[in-house]
């Protein structure tokens, strides 16, 4: 057994007896197929609908409990595969795809040191995996490999300005828990003996009602790496791969860290902030923003794509391009019933559930199939700055606000 394997035996035990994240109390499944693709494609910029299809094929890799049902809800015409190393994961998963009847969704016990696919997926989701492996780059290897030339990968490790705190927790419990093997225990233990006034501390603080899975993948999880942007960028090249976009988080609603961005209030630092590359205004806002910095996730694709390159500039133009609308669409929740399962609580409801931003509401009411949303920015008077543009495609045209739809020629 190499190394990598070994590794994710042990993680595939530490989520089987502490499975997390656990079943989602309620899942939401939109009821027009192409939506979701329509809307991935267009967070790469995109606005044309073609980097993913509705009926393509996708891999969620490390599905866990949740992530393979919500994916395949979200793309019910393509056939989707989740693979994870954990037994008790994938049992739970499992009962959500009966309950949810998810026939697009094939689930298989398989790790990624294992994986042998090659050029199979137009989308593969892989966000919490990379970090517990002390070969990531073998890993990253494996998706590069199984994904086609024009397919996204979506990706997200752990950020170092996130687990600081948790690194440190986690080294001192192994160090006090010794050749007891008792880890959980000493660490729900340490964290309740804890009596100083540090961050540390003060996040700890926070988990004293935690559910014991949710506080072991925290502050317990038996291997873990952490990168800055700079390092996950270098690990994406190493593998043939490049930074494409960063992909808002599921937690990200708002705010200047969602949204890899800074205002800086000088107009000449502003204007050479805006004057860098991607790469490095990422990592100045990162570096700026430290431990309120966005996670790790971004789109990757293949460095041999046989597509333009990459750049914010490029999508935002293509964005101002495009002949727009508001998206009118409906979806269906479900709710978890206890032991019955998942059952349907609202047959439809309008999709999207929350207000636009407000700073972008005016756009949103006026756009129409007729205008650029260039030509409908300046009818309306709204500034078209890079930082401004930026803002708009992520807070209107991502999975995470799904307000706006290209019209695609």
């Amino acid at each position: 057994m190499n190394p990598s394997n070994g590794h994710e035996a042990v993680i595939g035990g530490f989520y089987t007896e502490s499975p997390y994240p656990w079943r989602a109390h309620t899942l939401q499944q939109p009821l027009d197929p192409e939506l979701y693709p329509a809307l991935l494609s267009q967070a790469v910029g995109d606005f044309g609908h073609r980097r993913v299809g509705p009926d393509g094929a996708v891999w969620v890799a490390g599905c866990g409990v949740n992530q393979a049902l919500i994916t395949a809800q979200r793309h019910p015409a393509a056939r989707v595969v989740g693979t994870d190393v954990s037994e008790g994961s994938l049992a739970l998963c499992n009962e959500g795809r009966k309950e949810l009847s998810l026939d697009n969704l094939e689930l298989r016990k398989e790790g990624l040191t294992a994986a042998r696919y090659h050029e199979e997926f137009d989308y593969i989701v892989c966000t919490g995996v990379l970090h517990h492996n002390p070969d990531p780059s073998a890993l990253l290897q494996r998706l590069a490999a199984a994904l086609r030339p024009t397919g996204v990968l979506e990706v997200m490790v752990y950020n170092t300005y996130h687990r600081r705190n948790p690194v440190a927790f986690q080294q001192a419990t192994r160090l006090l828990a010794g050749d007891t093997g008792s880890v959980a225990g000493t660490g729900r233990a340490l964290a309740e003996a804890l009596d100083i006034r540090n961050s540390l501390a003060s996040d700890l603080a926070e988990t004293r009602l935690q559910p014991d899975a949710a506080f072991a993948d925290t502050w317990l999880n038996p291997y873990e790496l952490t990168f800055t942007v700079d390092e996950f960028r270098a690990l994406a090249e190493r593998c043939g791969l490049l930074l494409e976009a960063p992909r808002i988080g599921p937690d990200d609603h708002s705010g200047e860290a969602a949204l890899w961005d800074v205002v800086l209030h000088d107009a000449a630092l502003q204007e050479r902030y805006e004057a860098c590359d991607d790469h490095t205004r990422w990592r100045i806002t990162q570096l700026l923003l430290a431990e309120e910095s966005p996670y790790n996730w971004f789109y990757l694709r293949r460095a041999d794509a046989p597509l333009p390159a990459p750049s914010d500039a490029s999508r935002n133009a293509a964005f101002l391009a495009a002949r727009a609308e508001p998206v009118a669409a409906a979806q269906r929740t479900w709710a978890l019933h206890g032991a019955e399962g998942y059952r349907v609580l609202v047959e439809s409801s309008p999709l999207p559930t929350m207000p636009v931003a407000p700073e972008f509401r005016a756009l949103w009411e006026h756009l129409t199939p007729e205008r650029t949303v260039g030509q409908t920015c300046t009818r309306l008077g709204l500034p078209t700055d890079a930082q401004t543009v930026r803002r708009m495609r992520a807070q209107l045209t991502t999975p995470e606000f799904p307000y706006v739809l290209s019209v695609p020629a």
